[in-house]
């Protein structure tokens, strides 16, 4: 059985690995990255960001935390907000600077 969120983060595809790094350790997780941002609902608001963000399972943003860095292609963007989409994935607002 095909799993939605198996193809959505396959590698071959649509998504990448990149570094997560907390603590000063690090691993490697897999996500689809968006440079271009996006509309997001915080609360019961709704805001429009040019931050970049990624999109992960749920299950691997367990322990994530704003202020920890995703490093893609030698680039560090740092945690702003982790949302839960309630559909099994979990959306990662970025931004380069250090909030």
């Amino acid at each position: 059985m095909i799993i939605e969120d198996d193809i959505f983060l396959n590698t071959d595809d649509f998504a990448e690995e990149v570094e997560l790094i907390k603590n000063n350790s690090s691993r490697q997780i897999v996500c689809n990255f968006n440079e271009e941002g996006t509309t997001v609902n915080i609360g019961e608001n709704q805001v429009i960001t040019t931050n970049p963000f990624c999109d992960i399972k749920k299950s691997e943003a367990a322990d994530i935390n704003q202020g920890d860095i995703i490093k893609r292609n030698n680039i560090n963007y740092y945690i702003n907000y982790v949302i839960d989409s309630g559909d099994g994935f979990a959306r990662l607002i970025l931004s380069r600077e250090q909030t």
